[in-house]
């Protein structure tokens, strides 16, 4: 057998040793496996190269020898394999201190990833050799370059943000896409580069026919094998090993529409006809939104309209782009990647804010930047948050104030580079790079900005360096005043840790994106279990207990819900998981029958301080608690508590409705379901003469009530109940209503 030099033994267990000291690399896992094969990849060129120049491994088409090639090849093959075992045994060992809660699957990565790695540069650095003896290490180095090229060319042409290579063998694209398991694509990605190496050897026989690897009829029969394979996995990419194209991915989704601005592919199984006038009504307001806020028009720029990839659900989107919480906008190519959830949903704001900065951007890429690919990924994502603005309870100034109020605020300065941004939780890099860009352009205008994204120079931009802009920004921020209710919902939101930073993030993500499945299928003792599974990996972590709680309380297993609320609540915990806690209680002493308990936990969420959606739930709770033992009771509960489906609300809902006629509660959600299911007729006729007792409530029925007036072209009194709001106490609701007349001032401006 070759053994390598024992330097090169050295070299793999310091790269091990790296590994061990890395956050995510840190263990057998996808990253580390991909890691190693770049470098075990690389390795194996060196140290094939040297072996041919040393003269260790002679050509014998050099010599005339009459030496089999084949044994050579295996036997070192086998010697570089060897190199692998050290840095494996580092990271297996590694996991006595860095929990490793599927160790498994990071053996199955190891197995496809780097062995594989070291089979095809070891068969490039042959054929290297076997065409040009004096220059084969080099030519080695040109192909393992020219695939890695092509590599990141379809990653920025087409329309996957993951992809598959020789050494490294698969990106997964977005780290904020934390579940994460060996994919049946990877394994026939690997075979595929299998026999691409074989096919390369078959070259290295083409070359020189007078050597022969094995007897010649059984060489014909392999090569013949392998080359129908490549091409066989070839021709079967996009279902096979999940590379896609444009055409692959508008084949699947199967309908395309256009409007003034836009070319939309999505599918006509999720996006009926109704449903896709909605999202081309959205997607120009938006655009007429955003050209007012940049002072750019891209298409009329670009010449041709932006295309919008509309993916129907999380599972789908993975299939055909790689991804399935990470939504893609790329201004180089005047294409976006997102799922539309809704009528006014700020994530396809957010995606083409991104395209409108084509035309100031810098580079090939067309975004900020350096040095044509040095992206600075704050200023690209901040510009789009503060561009696409949402509304929400806490928006990113205020957000930013309540985490430097709460000390987990991130260092701004730090977050303007790429691996900064990247290292933070998505929450808070998103939220104060968008508070900070907000505020340099509510301060000193678009243009301005538009001369630092472009330049990366903020004293070319605004005459001062960034620090003292930083200083001025965070004094802006101290002067915005926060109850304890914005700093519960701060603490709430901005805490979660990055992936860095978690303990097996990539396990607990996998199981979290099963349960959310079985959520959505209602199978809720498979989501019980899948909770207790993830416990077991993490059994401090108290919101893992709240889930499990919450679906126990859903399978009537109100004994075993109450014991654990009474083990939790006696620990210390944040407000906001107080607040969970008693509300869950509440719950279960309503269906144990014990209303006035009840009543008591749902008043001490209130006071603990929760979101709005959460208030307004609440405030249906206490007033259904009134029909005691009663019909009206059990269907209130059940709607409250118990149902999942749209459908199935809106049948309980009228239920109830017919039960109690004057009560405008249970009119409230027939019109709210009404709404959600398109009808805006019947859910404007069922919410316009109400009046909720509540404020939050009645806010919200207003809101829904301009709304369905908007979309049945009632544009004045949509216009009148927005304004009714501009005094709301929501601040969620107050932004809303403003983007409502915005819309409807749009609305009326394409009406002229």
């Amino acid at each position: 057998m070759f053994l390598p030099s024992i330097y090169y033994f050295i070299l793999t267990s310091a790269f091990g040793l790296l590994l061990c000291n890395i956050p995510l690399l840190n263990l057998l896992g996808y990253e580390s496996s991909a890691a190693m094969g770049v470098f075990i990849g690389l390795l194996t060129m060196w140290s094939t190269a040297r072996t041919f120049r040393n003269g260790h491994l002679e050509m014998p088409w050099l010599l005339g020898r009459k030496t089999n090639p084949a044994v050579s090849f295996v036997k070192q093959f086998l010697g570089h394999q060897l190199l692998l075992i050290l840095p494996f045994s580092l990271l297996a060992l590694n996991a006595t201190r860095v929990q490793n809660c599927d160790p498994w699957v990071g053996v199955q990565f190891w197995l496809l990833i780097p062995p594989l790695s070291v089979f095809i540069a070891q068969s490039i650095t042959w054929l290297g050799y076997a065409l040009t003896p004096r220059f084969g290490g080099w030519l080695a180095l040109l192909m393992a370059l020219s695939e890695f090229s092509y590599f990141l060319w379809q990653l920025a042409m087409q329309p996957p943000i993951a992809g598959y290579s020789w050494f490294f063998g698969w990106f997964a694209g977005s780290i904020y896409d934390e579940a994460l398991s060996v994919p049946s694509t990877l394994v026939w990605a690997r075979m595929w580069v299998f026999s691409q190496a074989l096919l390369v050897l078959a070259l290295v026989e083409l070359r020189w026919r007078k050597i022969h690897f094995w007897p010649r009829r059984g060489w014909y029969l392999i090569a013949l094998g392998a080359c129908l394979f490549v091409f066989g996995i070839g021709s079967k990419q996009d279902s096979l090993c999940g590379i896609h194209t444009h055409e692959t991915v508008r084949k699947a989704l199967g309908g395309k529409a256009e409007s003034e601005h836009f070319i939309f592919y999505y599918s006509p199984v999720q996006i009926n006809a109704e449903l896709l006038r909605l999202l081309k009504e959205d997607a120009e307001f938006r655009y007429w939104e955003l050209r007012n806020f940049f002072h750019e028009d891209p298409v009329q720029w670009r010449g041709r309209k932006i295309e919008v990839y509309v993916y129907p659900n999380a599972e789908t989107q993975q299939k055909l782009m790689g991804s399935r919480n990470t939504f893609v906008a790329r201004p180089w190519t005047h294409q976006t990647h997102l799922r539309w959830r809704q009528y006014g949903d700020p994530i396809l704001a957010h995606e083409l804010a991104h395209l409108f900065t084509a035309p100031f951007g810098y580079g090939p890429l067309q975004m900020s930047g350096k040095w044509w690919f040095m992206i600075d990924t704050g200023l690209v994502e901040g510009i789009a948050v503060a561009a696409d603005w949402p509304p929400a309870e806490l928006d990113a100034h205020y957000s930013s104030a309540a985490m430097r109020e709460l000390k987990i605020a991130p260092d701004l300065r730090k977050i303007f580079t790429s691996a900064g941004f990247w290292a933070q939780p998505s929450r808070k890099a998103y939220t104060m790079t968008g508070s900070f860009v907000k505020w340099l352009v509510d301060e000193y205008g678009i243009e301005k900005f538009k001369v630092l994204y472009r330049t990366k120079d903020y004293k070319s931009a605004y005459g001062v360096e960034v620090e003292a802009l930083i200083g001025d920004w965070e004094r802006f921020l101290s002067t915005i005043q926060l109850d304890d209710r914005s700093l519960a919902l701060a603490r709430f939101k901005y805490t979660r840790k990055s992936i860095f930073g978690k303990t097996c993030a990539r396990t607990i993500g996998e199981l979290q994106r099963q349960s959310k499945v079985a959520q959505n299928q209602q199978f809720n003792q498979r989501v019980v279990d899948l909770q207790r599974q993830m416990l077991e990996l993490q059994p401090k972590n108290p919101d893992r207990k709240i889930v499990l709680i919450q679906y126990l309380v859903l399978l009537g297993q109100l004994d075993e819900a109450m014991s654990l609320i009474d083990e939790l609540m006696s620990t210390d915990l944040k407000a906001y998981r107080f607040a969970r806690l008693h509300e869950l209680k509440g719950d279960i002493l309503w269906k144990m029958g014990n209303t006035l308990e009840a009543r008591q936990q749902y008043e001490q969420c209130t006071i603990l301080g929760t979101s709005d959606a959460k208030m307004r739930l609440l405030s249906a709770k206490l007033s259904s608690l009134k029909y005691e033992n009663s019909d009206i009771e059990q269907l209130s509960q059940k709607y409250l508590l118990d149902r999942n489906k749209v459908a199935k609300g809106l049948q309980l809902a009228m239920s109830w409705s017919q039960l109690a006629p004057l009560d405008p509660l249970p009119k409230y959600f027939v019109g709210l379901q009404l709404h959600r299911l398109h009808d805006y007729k019947g859910s404007l006729n069922q919410l316009k003469d109400i009046v909720m007792p509540d404020d939050t409530l009645d806010e919200q029925r207003r809101l829904w009530v301009a709304w369905n007036a908007f979309h049945l072209d009632d544009l004045d009194l949509a216009q009148k109940m927005f304004v009714s709001l501009q005094s709301a106490s929501s601040a969620r609701v107050r932004g809303l209503a403003l983007e409502g007349m915005k819309r409807v001032a749009w609305h009326k401006q394409e009406a002229e």
